[in-house]
Order: structure tokens, then sequence, then C-alpha cells
């Protein structure tokens, strides 16, 4: 991530001015749905469904259980034809706590390094 001054004229899907920023860019940690969306997995009865939506630009989530084990692996979101993108994880446990792990596309940072 950059740090811009006002003066910099940042325009969003535009290149990085070349004055007025930061020359060395920081780490940035990828925000995710403020909250999933918890529902009754329609195709398995009884088990649970997370759905993420709407996704980050350039995003891509796993699934994790408590205890950091993987459950999904990272997956793409899906876009509709509004461009707002979706991922559901299905066939979950419903007594069961997990935690939705982002990471940019091109990363192979694992769900374990991307938990904090």
């Amino acid at each position: 991530m950059y740090t811009a001054l006002p003066s910099a004229g940042a325009t969003v899907g535009m290149p990085i001015p070349t004055t007025g920023v930061s020359t060395t860019p920081s780490p940035a940690t990828i925000p995710v749905a403020l909250t999933p969306q918890v529902t009754e997995d329609s195709t398995n009865p009884g088990r649970a469904s997370i759905t993420v939506t709407p996704t980050a630009p350039n995003t891509e989530y796993a699934l994790v259980d408590d205890n950091g084990n993987e459950v999904y692996p990272f997956t793409t979101p899906t876009n509709d034809s509004h461009g707002i993108g979706t991922v559901t994880f299905g066939n979950l446990n419903p007594g069961t706590t997990y935690h939705v792990v982002p990471r940019q596309v091109g990363s192979s940072d694992t769900p374990a390094q991307r938990q904090v």
C-alpha cells in the first residue's frame, strides 16, 4: 500500500501518481465481508453453508476450522452479471466454528500464514 498526500491526485482505477506518494509500499491487510451469510445448505439437508458477498477485487478465500485446519482451499469468487463477487462454502457442520481467510490473487500464502 502506498501513502499519498491529499495533493497527489490519486484516482481509483488509474496508475499510482509519480509525485506526492511514498516510494516504498507497505503491507496491507485485505478485509473480508463484514458478516458472511450462514444458512442451511440447500443441497445437503442438515448441513450449513457460508456465503461471502460482495467479495474484494483480486481476492480469493479459504475456509478453516477453529483449529486452523483447512476445510476449503483458496477459492476464486464467481462474479455475477454486475461484477459482484460471491464465494460459497457448503456441506459444513452447523456446530463448528469456521473462519474465512482472504488473500490476494497470485499470493502463495497458506491459510495458516494469512491468519494473524
